[in-house]
């Protein structure tokens, strides 16, 4: 083999019990030993595009997995490239369809598919999977969420990004549970990608943000106390018990006498139960309509406020 190598390393690489050779050169590279007795025979040189410009590379069980991994100096860089080996474990390369409802079944490509023992769809375990051949696998999807897509052997995990849980959301938990206008408020629950809209008490939040498949941050518009909800093309999910504060914006006249009438102008108001001037109680109020409140005043009140 021609490689113009600086020095050899020599180690068992892939778990055979067959010493392999690790050859640090300009770009570092692994020979597999395929000898027999009497017989000297190693593989053409995979190079992992490790360029280390010396003359040794370190062959040690590093992660403590029970396989050898590599360590090279790069000198160039004053720096050392510490390189995990995952020889048999499964690796992911593509699946489809990418966007998928619970019951449906994905199609996974990739490599050392042999002997896996889980497959998983966002964190959620598939209903069911076969192990077609070690380059093939395919499952059945349960109640998934949206994030990788995960394939387990004795070995190691596979992952590989992209997966769409094409189901409802779900919203399992909100903070704050009581706003204001301009509050924002952080969501948290599952299927959230593609979100087309989030709404408090029935009305429009003034703004959201998809942080995650499992967490929204939306901004409180005019709303009403009630459910949060967001919507995504496959449908809506709710959750109740969020409270909106009233919230004054105007009164008038701006001062007043014992027994005189003062006009609020206020958002939600549905359910207010007291009216204040300067901590006084008003003599009496009327909800007007959804943002209008008439209340009398009353004595021994230093400020007039809501």
């Amino acid at each position: 083999m021609r490689c113009y190598p600086f020095g050899i390393s020599i180690g068992d690489i892939n778990g055979d019990a067959k010493p392999d050779l690790v050859i640090p050169a300009v770009n570092l590279g692994v020979s597999q030993n395929n000898s027999s007795a009497g017989t000297i025979s190693f593989a053409p040189v995979v190079y992992l595009f490790i360029f280390p410009q010396a003359n040794e590379a370190g062959i040690a069980d590093i992660t403590g997995d029970g396989k050898a991994d590599l360590a090279c100096p790069l000198v160039g860089n004053q720096a050392i490239s510490l390189i995990r080996n995952k020889n048999n474990e499964p690796t992911v390369r593509s699946f489809t369809p990418t966007t998928v409802a619970a019951g449906n079944t994905v199609t996974i490509t990739g490599v050392n598919f042999t002997g896996t023992a889980a497959v998983s769809f966002g964190g959620t375990p598939a209903a069911s999977f076969t192990v077609v051949d070690a380059t093939t696998i395919t499952a059945v999807v349960g109640t998934g969420i949206s994030g990788d897509v995960s394939v387990t052997n004795q070995y190691g995990t596979g992952k590989k990004a992209g997966f769409i849980f094409a189901g409802p959301p779900v919203i399992t938990s909100f903070t704050p549970t009581t706003a204001t206008s301009a509050t924002t408020i952080t969501i948290t629950g599952t299927n959230f990608t593609g979100a087309t809209a989030v709404s408090f008490g029935g009305l429009p939040a003034s703004g959201f943000t998809v942080e995650s498949p499992t967490t929204i941050s939306a901004v409180v518009g005019e709303a009403a106390s009630g459910n949060v909800s967001v919507t995504t093309p496959y449908g809506t999910g709710s959750l109740a018990g969020l409270v909106i504060l009233p919230k004054v914006v105007s009164f008038s006249p701006a001062s007043a006498a014992t027994g005189e009438t003062i006009t609020i102008t206020a958002t939600n108001i549905t359910g207010v139960n007291a009216v204040s001037f300067g901590g006084t109680p008003a003599v009496s109020f009327t909800v007007v309509n959804a943002s209008t409140i008439t209340a009398i005043v009353a004595a021994d009140h230093p400020e007039i406020y809501w």
